[in-house]
């Protein structure tokens, strides 16, 4: 693996442990289909000027818009940035999918994100990561189920 590679890995994955702490920090993180008991979901017209125009933008983008957005939404001076930071993440294209998915779950693990974890192993499954990977994350060092590339990440 190249040094500007690995470089963009470790950037990727301290970017996935900011994120989780924010999260879990907030407890606003919603990824089901409805909010947690307590965290109201902030809709297009009840939404700040500033969480309207972050709204637009996913829209403008093609991407849709997740109940995690429109809980964040509730703290409308930060939210922008935490969804752009988000979304950055999310699309950063240097980093494929599934590595991007176990740095996420990783970070997940480390901070104890149960309900996230439960929602990004959905989504790490959708592109690539089986169920012994991630059942295995936890003992990643001793396992044999992950690639040199794959340990790059998680280290």
């Amino acid at each position: 693996m190249s040094a500007t590679k690995e470089r963009n890995i470790r950037t990727l994955f301290r970017t996935a442990m900011v994120l989780v702490v924010l999260a879990l920090q907030s407890a606003t993180v919603v990824l089901a289909d409805e909010a947690p008991a307590g965290v109201p979901l902030v809709s297009d017209e009840a939404a700040p000027p500033a969480v309207v125009s972050v709204f637009a933008a996913i829209r403008a983008a093609g991407d849709k818009r997740l109940n995690m957005h429109r809980a964040v939404a509730n703290a409308p001076e930060g939210s922008a940035d935490y969804i752009g930071l988000a979304r950055t993440v999310r699309r950063y294209e240097h980093v494929p999918r599934p590595l991007r998915e176990l740095v996420i779950l990783r970070a997940l693990q480390l901070e104890n994100g149960d309900y996230e974890f439960k929602w990004h192993s959905r989504m790490a499954q959708d592109c690539g990561i089986t169920d012994a990977q991630i059942a295995a994350l936890q003992a990643w060092r001793t396992s044999t189920l992950f690639t040199t590339e794959q340990r790059v990440i998680l280290g």
